[in-house]
């Protein structure tokens, strides 16, 4: 079971500054020095805005990472993230785990959303992870 911890840090102002210190959490988080911005402003994405690799040293375990920065103290659409995600999973090489990162309320409808989609790709099959 993947225990959770919320932590406030204060919102940067704008999407550029978000992504840029996600690309840094998730070097450390991943312990992957090589995350990098997936594409540039202007460029279709895939459903993500940082790829790495290499949770538990694994050459070939892609991980996504979706940035959604939030203006006002909103909740995500469960419509934007499942797009997000279905573009996501025709990313090649296939990635292992799919990840959401907001500024965005904590969300209980999302929460639950995050979890039927990882079971309906169980069922298909997939062995990935998405949250």
């Amino acid at each position: 079971m993947n225990l959770r911890t919320s932590v406030q840090i204060p919102k940067p102002g704008d999407f550029g500054s978000f992504q840029r210190k996600s690309k840094v959490l998730f070097e450390h988080v991943l312990n992957d020095p090589n995350v990098k911005e997936y594409g540039t402003t202007g460029q279709a994405q895939d459903g993500i805005d940082l790829l790495g690799v290499r949770r538990s040293e694994a050459p070939d375990h892609w991980v996504g990472v979706q940035c959604k920065l939030t203006i006002k103290a909103e909740r995500l659409k469960k419509g934007t993230v499942s797009k997000e995600a279905t573009k996501a999973l025709e990313i090649k090489p296939a990635l292992k785990e799919f990840i959401v990162v907001t500024t965005a309320e904590d969300d209980v409808a999302m929460d639950k959303k995050a979890a039927e989609f990882t079971d309906e790709q169980a069922k298909l099959g997939q062995r990935r992870r998405w949250r």
